[in-house]
């Protein structure tokens, strides 16, 4: 994660923090959820209930000291936000200002009328070193972001109930590529309680049983991890592109899914899985398949003969 400039303490209250960056491919550790694999469950009230409901969490304010800064590197925020105070003044009195170099983070969690008051004085850097300016309160392309940040930021406003700001969210980003292992670690159910499950059901079109496609799948209430990145337009690393990926399936128990392998089957290599049913597996294969891998299915026994014959 790039090193990121936060306005001082004393104009804190101008901004909503959306919560700490995560550092790993660990999807569990970056909702700050259940245990990565385990499905969510269901949560409490009536089927029409809407998921948006008013909530009184209020996030505590959090800043970072004032930086010094030489060149900005991609989608690292301008020092001139820890005098943001002076900037805003300089704007209010109709002064000119150089367009403020923001990542996509301190953008969302500006309060809109930050944003109305800095304009087109902004423009959104992302990691991919891309810029995207603001027109009109609107972003003019979308903004590359790795994986990891845009699912906290998702989950961040799931968490809170601002649906306006999730449609912000899901607009005006896109999933960064990442790397074949990554994918094959986003192969377990999102670690979301009940009611933020709802709410990304609601947003992302999901049916009740986590499919796109409702009643088309076996899969329970949970929704894959795999499937939300290729929503927000994930693919594998280019490098990666055509590997293959080897399911190491239990017939004796409905097809669960033990062990993904990639490249080979090898011992100590298998990344173990807790996610079953043919249905589900059938998914999961199709999922890595639009994203660029080449899928196919083994039995624990063929897989065992392999293991054997690769040492």
């Amino acid at each position: 994660m790039t090193k990121r400039y936060i306005i001082l303490a004393f104009v804190g209250f101008l901004f909503v923090p959306v919560g700490s960056m995560a550092q790993s491919a660990d999807w569990g550790d970056v909702a700050g959820g259940s245990d990565s694999g385990m499905v969510s469950e269901m949560p409490k009230g009536g089927a029409n209930e809407s998921p948006w409901g008013q909530t009184d969490v209020q996030p505590e304010v959090s800043a970072k000291p004032k930086q010094a800064s030489k060149d900005l590197a991609c989608g690292e925020d301008d020092p001139r936000y820890s005098q943001l105070m002076t900037v805003l003044r300089t704007v209010k009195e109709g002064g000119d200002v150089d367009p403020l170099q923001t990542s996509f983070s301190t953008y969302v969690e500006m309060n809109k009328k930050v944003r109305d008051m800095l304009g087109s004085t902004i423009f959104i850097s992302s990691p991919d070193c891309s810029k995207q300016f603001v027109f009109d309160g609107e972003l003019t392309g979308k903004v590359v972001l790795p994986f990891p940040e845009l699912w906290n930021l998702i989950t961040n406003a799931l968490r809170v109930g601002d649906k306006e700001q999730i449609d912000f969210i899901l607009a005006g980003t896109t999933a960064a590529p990442e790397p074949a292992n990554n994918l094959i670690s986003m192969v377990q159910y999102a670690p979301l309680d009940g009611q933020q499950l709802r709410r990304l059901k609601s947003i992302m079109g999901y049916g009740e049983n986590g499919s796109k496609e409702q009643g088309e799948s076996k899969e329970k209430e949970g929704v894959i991890m795999l499937d939300v990145y290729l929503q927000l337009g994930g693919m594998v690393e280019y490098a990666d592109r055509g590997k293959s990926v080897v399911f190491v399936v239990n017939n004796m128990r409905e097809l669960e899914l033990e062990k993904i392998y990639l490249d080979k089957v090898e011992e100590n290599k298998g990344v173990g899985v807790v996610i079953g049913g043919g249905e589900v597996v059938k998914k999961i294969s199709s999922l890595l398949a639009s994203l660029g891998l080449k899928p196919s299915t083994i039995s624990d026994y063929d897989a065992r003969k392999r293991i054997k014959a690769n040492k």
